[in-house]
């Protein structure tokens, strides 16, 4: 379908589910492709049951300078959230996969599959997060949590890629607060929580 097609079809589907989807809003065109996949049955679901799967974070250096554990601690949110639903599949653990990259110089200019190959692993799942904060631009006294990400996921035995997903935005609680209401240790994790448990809600739309 024409992308404009895509966002015109998306308003009016929608638009009814809103309250069945706490906090994912749909903010930007691109949140289109995550939430029709909600919608729309899949053509043929993938089967992943049999193969091993790796969480690999990816932020940027300005996410990076103010949670220096964000790579971390969201490799360990989404990977818990899908191996929750679905305890028979094999995750590598998100600490296996920081100590890696720790260890691995130049890890990020590497092909997907060879990653995939040197942490053992069938799948590879790359969650790129371009946007992450907890506090207003403007009066840091708000708190709301906001992360945009994109994902695209990687059969590591021929390089191909099974899936990918456009940048969606996900913020959490719906409406700001205030340092009054909460503090920004908790509105972190609650974020992240948030978006780890929309995912997998998309990724077993998918697969299974």
């Amino acid at each position: 379908m024409h992308s404009l097609l895509r966002v015109a079809a998306a308003a009016v589907l929608l638009v009814p589910f809103a309250g069945c989807m706490p906090g994912f809003q749909l903010i930007h065109r691109e949140d289109v492709d995550w939430l029709l996949e909600l919608l729309d049955p899949p053509e043929g679901r993938i089967e992943v049951g049999e193969r091993s799967i790796v969480i690999l974070p990816f932020t940027t250096s300005e996410i990076l300078n103010r949670f220096p554990d964000a790579e971390r601690e969201i490799g360990a949110a989404v990977t818990a959230h899908l191996h929750g639903r679905r305890p028979d599949i094999r995750f590598v653990r998100a600490a296996t996969v920081y100590e890696w990259k720790a260890r691995t110089a130049g890890w990020q200019s590497m092909p997907t599959p060879e990653i995939g190959k040197a942490l053992k692993a069938d799948i590879v799942i790359e969650v790129h997060v371009t946007e992450f904060r907890v506090r207003g631009r403007s009066d840091r006294n708000v708190l709301q949590g906001v992360l945009t990400a994109e994902v695209k996921v990687t059969d590591v035995s021929d390089g191909k890629s099974l899936w990918r997903l456009g940048k969606a935005t996900f913020r959490e609680p719906r409406h700001p607060v205030t340092t009054f209401d909460a503090t920004a240790e908790a509105i972190r994790v609650k974020t992240m929580a948030r978006f780890a448990t929309e995912f997998a809600n998309v990724f077993y739309h998918r697969f299974e």
